[in-house]
């Protein structure tokens, strides 16, 4: 194991003289830093170091025959001449606790070339660097969290360390030394705008990057439980529950990418996937119709799209033994929002899916934990052992995702990044609202560049401007205090448009929709077609909606929000009913 943080180890010098290469970053509280050093011993070698280098240490376990790897995070020089570096610590992956090496399946072996790395910062004296080791020899694929004693999967290059070197270093952190960095790694004029803009579009909710982190553990269980249902043609259905914005579809999708990839390189038996959206749907059998038309293009020609006749198809098809059809995966995002009704749509899913003949392995999706238990008893007993819960993100895991998301880009300084962290994983955790916030920011710095032509970093400042204006503006206060049925009046509304691709819906459309989401929600009772014409008009009245002219009649007028969409998650993100209900 590394070295605990911060263990201080005085070096014997002897021998032993220290060089800066190149120019310094600055000088903080008296200690001036330095990115590169070279260490001239006395038998006449020298050891060139630089920022990120891998370099191997003494430890301080005498029976231990290796040395330890380590990450150079920076150098610096302190007052009394002394010369100091800041390493992140690797560590060799059978030292890893023996539950995590069982879910990564890891074998009992002692591979001194299987490694990896840590958050563990430790501060020596640069004399003790031994050498500079390569890691191509190594398979180092995986970040080991000391702290929340974790495996996050990894892509092996340099970009990635030094990305990380800003996430879990302390003295790259300091806003002085920020500062310092920033100007010596200053953008040309000319490209300032370009990055500004490319950040506002990696920021984008719809912008999902080729590999997803912070969900290592989540993904490991998920992956291997349909890799295996899928190779074995049958399996128990699996849960996936979590609040909004913890990355449950992203993470799904991503998954069956990575299969569809094995299944092309025939490393996997042929499949297919089909989602369907519970929010997309005005009647839950309308599953039916979907999953028989998504069926024609990798099946056969189907004639009829009505639910009835759908169903009636699709039994027909999973009850019968077919070694050439492929196993069907069926993605069932926002699966509460099925339940309306006498719930035979998700009991039908579910029964098919038991059968040895069917081949269908399904994934559910809802924000609401304890679903299962909330189900009659005919769908309890259909659930399976495979319930994968999805956590609030940490401030590490936001740090992380928001530093992979703008790896390439010099726009941000970290501090910005930091503060964006550990205010959302204080409040809620959830990575859709950092992404917002940091868009928000870079969106005022590009604004800014434009009418001053300086100034083009997103600092800590433009951070807490765009989380001030996006929380304590009248419209929203307004919508963050809104009754339980008027969060769920406009939810509805916002489901409307949503579904149907358009600007405005007309109030008998939502009226229906709130009846539906007042069962999903477990209201005890559903307001009246009277209480919700009075919601209406108190809403009008705030000004949160609007009645346009077009279509418009007395008794069923056209309403539209007067608000963005982004406005209306970031409002209902805290609310007691809007937090369980709220959807991308």
């Amino acid at each position: 194991m590394p070295p605990k943080s911060k263990k201080r180890r005085i070096a014997k010098q002897m021998h032993v003289e220290i060089t800066w290469k190149g120019d310094s970053l600055g000088t903080i509280n008296g200690e001036t830093y330095f990115t590169s050093a070279c260490i001239d011993r006395y038998n006449g070698e020298s050891l060139r170091l630089k920022q990120h280098d891998v370099i191997a240490v003494n430890d301080r376990d005498a029976a231990k025959k290796q040395p330890n790897l380590a990450l150079i995070n920076l150098f610096w020089e302190k007052q009394d001449g002394s010369k100091w570096m800041e390493i992140r610590y690797f560590m060799n992956a059978h030292e890893l606790p023996p539950s995590l090496k069982k879910k990564a399946k890891i074998r009992a072996t002692k591979d001194d070339k299987f490694i990896v790395e840590t958050t563990t910062i430790d501060e020596l004296p640069i004399a003790e660097a031994l050498y500079v080791e390569s890691l191509e020899e190594f398979t180092c694929n995986m970040l080991y969290s000391t702290l929340t004693s974790s495996l996050t999967q990894l892509e092996q290059n340099d970009d990635g360390r030094a990305s990380r070197s800003f996430v879990y270093s302390h003295r790259l952190k300091l806003k002085s030394f920020q500062n310092s960095e920033s100007n010596k790694m200053a953008i040309a004029p000319e490209d300032i705008e370009q990055q500004l803009q490319t950040a506002c579009d990696q920021l984008q909710l719809s912008s999902i990057p080729e590999k997803l982190i912070g969900r290592e553990d989540e993904r490991r269980q998920i992956y291997r439980t349909v890799h295996d249902a899928i190779q074995d043609g049958r399996g128990d259905p699996v849960y996936i529950s979590g609040l909004p914005g913890m990355g449950k579809t992203a993470t799904v999708k991503e998954i069956i990418g990575s299969l569809e990839r094995l299944r092309d390189k025939q490393q996997l038996p042929d499949f297919a996937w089909i989602e369907v959206n519970g929010l997309h749907m005005p009647k839950p059998d309308m599953a039916y119709s979907i999953i028989w038309k998504a069926l024609e293009k990798h099946q056969f020609s189907s004639k009829t799209f009505n639910p009835k006749k759908a169903r009636e198809c699709l039994h027909a098809l999973f009850s019968k033994s077919s070694a050439s059809r492929p196993v069907l995966v069926l993605l069932l995002d926002e699966m509460d929002f099925m339940l309306a009704g006498k719930n035979t749509v998700l009991y039908n899913l579910l029964e098919w899916q038991s059968m040895a003949t069917s081949k269908l392995v399904l994934i559910g999706i809802a924000n609401i934990m304890d679903l299962p238990e909330r189900l009659p008893p005919k769908l309890r007993s259909r659930f399976g052992v495979h319930r994968i819960a999805f956590r609030s993100y940490t401030h590490v895991q936001i740090e992380a995702i928001l530093t992979q998301r703008l790896s390439s880009l010099r726009v941000f300084e970290p501090h910005a990044i930091d503060l964006v962290a550990k205010s959302l994983a204080h409040q809620s955790g959830d990575i859709r609202k950092a992404l917002m916030v940091c868009k928000a920011a870079a969106e005022n710095a590009l604004r800014r560049y434009l009418e001053t032509k300086t100034n083009g970093i997103v600092t800590a400042k433009d951070v807490e401007i765009a989380q001030t204006s996006m929380s304590q503006s009248p419209l929203t206060l307004r919508l963050k205090h809104c009754s339980s049925i008027e969060c769920i009046f406009l939810l509805a509304l916002y489901r409307e448009l949503k579904m149907h691709g358009v600007s405005s819906a007309f109030f008998d459309a939502i009226a229906t929709r709130v009846e539906t989401l007042g069962k999903t929600a477990g209201l005890t009772r559903i307001p009246t077609y009277k209480e919700l014409e009075h919601v209406r008009e108190e809403l009008c009245r705030s000004d949160i909606l609007r009645v346009l002219k077009q279509g418009t009649t007395p008794s069923n007028p056209n309403l539209s929000l007067t608000f963005s969409h982004e406005e209306l998650q970031d409002a209902f993100g805290n609310h007691p009913i809007g937090r369980t209900m709220l959807w991308t």
